[in-house]
């Protein structure tokens, strides 16, 4: 099985520490740089459309297998499948945010949680 990388994502984030822990749309804006043979695969994407973005968190640790959710009080530990952690055996992230507009092989959003330069693995419609 390989993967084949489309593009890649540019963000504000260049340090783990610096990444929001969750996808906003208020989120600082970033950009999808599709490699430039792709460019023709965005036909029918359209300003405002909601997409499906999935990308590669080429820094997550991938062994983890039990973490804490830092979203309850009581950090109570659970299955990395139960969360949305970039920890994970393959560390594929998933998030939905809409097209603010599209120039030639660039789609421009808001709020992603990755670091600049983060691999684009696919768009999808949501």
């Amino acid at each position: 099985m390989n993967l084949i990388k489309v593009g890649e994502i540019k963000t504000p984030y260049e340090k783990l520490d610096d990444c929001p822990s969750n996808v906003s749309k208020n989120g600082a804006p970033c950009t999808l740089v599709l490699q430039e043979e792709f460019e023709e695969a965005l036909l029918g994407l359209k300003q405002g459309q909601k997409i499906l973005v999935l990308y590669w968190f080429d820094q997550a640790k991938r062994d983890v297998l039990t973490q804490s959710n830092v979203h309850k009080a009581d950090g109570e530990v659970v299955g990395t499948f139960a969360l949305r952690s970039p920890y994970r055996p393959n560390p594929i992230a998933a998030s939905e945010v809409y097209i603010e507009r599209i120039e030639k092989n660039h789609v421009f959003v808001n709020g992603l949680d990755c670091l600049n330069e983060t691999a684009l693995l696919d768009i999808k419609p949501a």
